[in-house]
């Protein structure tokens, strides 16, 4: 099949400094984000102090309250604290601009998701995304010779074992020519194509038995990885893998929207790297392994 393509010394620099620096943010947002916390954090307790009734737990319930907004266990813990003990003091009014600062530094302007419009979220998770393609180059690199044989091989086995993909074989030789000359434009929109084709039939053989292609023409990528529109997919990946391979593929509000950015050509072909391809091909690899482990669902 010819020599494998092998990531150049100046690529893998440069996302080992993507890395590095994407973590230094989110350890700076963090910090700044703590540094808020601890200062509310006394303010509550020297005013329990000052109304003589300071507890450890009641403090904890409080900022527990703030840093989980949309639970609201401790809210009411620490409610019901206060009227133990006779006090109906409004602390949530009373530091009311401190709780807005602390939500300043974990909001992301105009993101309004409550994961990825998170500060400290969004910054950890861009730093996965790039170990997401340091660890797939890896593969791609350590295991040059066989690489591709070997994800032919588990593709099969899952193909005669859920009855899916069966396109794959022929489709993943085409993908590794494209790898080895470099296509990284036409290589990652052609994956893209087979991972929204390969989600498909796993619908298809799960709601109907079949896996033509043209049996349920309404199976686009955005529908299928949309839970509330479409559940199908819930049966075999859990709500935040959908969400995470939604954020990849075709999230064009605070995603990258790969998918739809590839195939309507919104991307020069030139700004399509190993980096893309690379993390396509590490989410294609997990839908086939989550496939290995959730075997059990199609026989069911």
């Amino acid at each position: 099949m010819g020599e494998r393509y092998i990531p150049n010394y100046e690529e893998i620099q440069r996302l080992f400094e993507n890395k590095k620096r994407l973590y230094e943010l989110y350890e700076f947002a963090s910090r700044k984000y703590g540094e808020s916390i601890e200062v509310l954090k006394s303010s509550v307790a020297d005013k329990l102090d000052e109304l003589k009734i300071y507890n450890e737990d009641a403090v904890d319930y409080f900022i527990h309250s703030i840093k989980n907004k949309n639970e609201s266990e401790h809210k009411m813990l620490f409610k019901k604290y206060l009227k133990s003990r006779k006090c109906k003091l409004n602390f949530y009014k009373l530091f009311q601009e401190q709780i807005e600062e602390v939500a300043e530094k974990l909001e992301i302007e105009g993101i309004k998701h409550e994961k990825y419009g998170n500060v400290a979220f969004s910054m950890k998770f861009k730093h996965f995304e790039t170990l997401m393609v340091l660890n797939t180059l890896h593969l791609l690199f350590k295991y040059k010779e066989t690489f591709w044989e070997e994800l032919q091989l588990l593709a099969s086995e899952i193909g005669t074992f859920i009855g899916v993909g069966k396109f794959l074989n022929e489709d993943l030789v085409k993908l590794s020519k494209l790898v080895m000359e470099e296509e990284f434009f036409l290589a990652s929109t052609f994956l893209t194509q087979i991972i929204e084709r390969y989600l498909r039939e796993i619908i298809l053989i799960l709601e109907y038995g079949v896996t033509d292609i043209l049996k349920v023409a309404k199976y686009n990528l955005s529908l299928m990885l949309d839970l509330k529109k479409e559940p199908s997919l819930g049966k075999v990946f859990t709500k935040d893998e959908i969400e995470t391979m939604e954020y990849f593929l075709t999230n064009d509000e605070y995603g990258l929207n790969l998918r739809n950015r590839l195939a309507h050509y919104n991307i020069a072909s030139n700004e399509v790297r190993i980096e893309q391809f690379a993390l396509l091909l590490h989410i294609f690899i997990f839908i086939l392994v989550k496939l290995e482990l959730q075997g059990v669902v199609f026989e069911d």
